[in-house]
């Protein structure tokens, strides 16, 4: 692989028949000359450097509504390495393909979130909480911080522990695993991952 880490990856699928040539040039443009491109599972898989999603959000929503085509992109976390794009991915594009929503720009936690509503499995455990899957103290953490309804205060004291040092171990799982645990939407995908 050409690219060095970090990276992501778009995967782009369409129920219409758009020219290749054209959407791998209109996503260059997005996201720079220095990408990967191959054609997977029958849809357009972009590997490449450029970590802002807000410029290729706008882009989907404009191809679509102002070309009138039928585009689906997902863009994916940050990968650091080139087994975990192939991990990544090969658990990513069995959910993607099925994906046939409103929704035209599809990240990690829309993806996820139509998953854990389906069915939790180890595979998305492990996507989901990353180097997080096996660590039994940060699993407690978070349940105990689940079970006392997000109040830091009491989950830190039922923990025996002090409350800025689990601020700091919610803050570095949010940072790692990018679920903002102080949010609702994200709180709810963690746990219904970690209670399943």
């Amino acid at each position: 692989m050409d690219l060095k880490p970090p990276f992501k990856y778009l995967i782009i699928k369409s129920n219409t028949n758009i020219d290749k040539v054209f959407l791998e040039d209109f996503f260059k443009g997005l996201v720079g000359k220095r990408v990967i491109i191959e054609y997977k599972d029958n849809c357009l898989v972009i590997l490449h450097n450029y970590i802002d999603d807000l410029n290729i959000e706008e882009a989907v929503v404009s191809l679509n509504s102002e070309m009138y085509f039928d585009v689906w992109v997902y863009s994916s976390k940050i990968c650091n390495s080139e087994k975990e794009f192939n991990d990544n991915y090969n658990l990513i594009i069995k959910s993607f393909k099925k994906i046939n929503s409103e929704e035209r720009f599809i990240g990690e936690k829309s993806l996820t979130k139509n998953n854990v509503l389906v069915s939790v499995n180890e595979d998305i455990k492990k996507l989901v909480l990353g180097r997080y899957y096996e660590d039994e103290e940060m699993i407690k953490i978070l349940k105990m911080f689940f079970e006392c309804n997000m109040n830091s205060t009491k989950a830190a004291n039922n923990l025996y522990m002090h409350r800025n040092t689990l601020l700091n171990k919610l803050d570095k799982f949010i940072e790692v695993t990018g679920y903002d645990i102080k949010k609702f939407e994200d709180a709810m995908t963690i746990y219904l991952i970690i209670n399943n």
